[in-house]
């Protein structure tokens, strides 16, 4: 079967997919190690596959790490939950109501440097 994931390279995948598991409900669908303590995990959220890999030699700003995700919430609470759940170490976080297509938004850099968009559809 075929399919499509996005790729987040952090330092910490373990605790990255426990985070999202909070954030969003995330589920894990493979956890695998590999050589030199390589660590990827699939999970998917919201229908959506993502696989977050770490290996231990990555340290804070040694590697540039990278992944992005726009999700739009079905209602502001639970859009200003999952906002609340990734402030702590955010390396930006930010509510914005000036956005003429969406009453809310959340533009939020987590402290794994992954980069996220949420969106409130009313």
């Amino acid at each position: 079967m075929s399919r499509c994931y996005q790729i987040f390279d952090v330092c910490n995948a373990v605790e990255a997919v426990k985070l999202y598991q909070s954030a969003f409900g995330a589920e894990k669908s493979s956890e695998d190690t590999g050589p030199n303590g390589w660590v990827g995990i699939e999970m998917e959220i919201f229908g959506f596959h993502i696989f977050v890999q770490s290996f231990p030699e990555w340290v804070e700003n040694s590697l540039e790490k990278h992944g992005n995700l726009c999700v739009s919430f079905s209602s502001e609470e639970d859009l200003r939950k999952a906002a609340e759940l990734l402030k702590p170490g955010a390396k930006n976080h930010e509510l914005r109501t000036d956005w003429g297509w969406t009453p809310l938004v959340a533009l939020i850099t987590d402290k794994f440097g992954v980069e996220w968009l949420f969106a409130f559809e009313a």
